[in-house]
């Protein structure tokens, strides 16, 4: 919760924010594309004036990612991907690995 919201993520990838006294929702942000086999089954952590978000995915194509939000938007603040992605400092790391539909460098 973050003053009088209450936030969540719903299996189909999207943060929600309702009111909690009445249950009326706020807004509601897509955080990422359940068709590429992303899932977002974690509940959100509020930081200071941050609302942290996580996904992971089905696919070793699809790297995990955290993301910031604002609260009272729900606009993207900052996002941190869990695994570098090909041409990223420390992504010669991953071998072998294919991200995002293409070849690891």
């Amino acid at each position: 919760m973050y003053g009088d919201w209450l936030y969540f993520e719903s299996p189909d990838c999207n943060l929600i924010a309702i009111n909690a006294k009445d249950g009326k929702e706020r807004w509601r942000k897509t955080i990422a594309d359940v068709k590429a086999e992303y899932f977002c089954t974690m509940a959100p952590l509020v930081v200071g004036n941050k609302v942290i978000v996580g996904v992971g995915g089905d696919s070793l194509d699809n790297p995990g990612f955290l993301e910031a939000r604002d609260p009272e938007t729900g606009e993207v603040q900052w996002r941190w991907d869990t695994e570098p992605l090909p041409g990223q400092p420390g992504s010669e790391t991953w071998p072998g690995r294919r991200r995002c539909g293409t070849a690891a460098a």
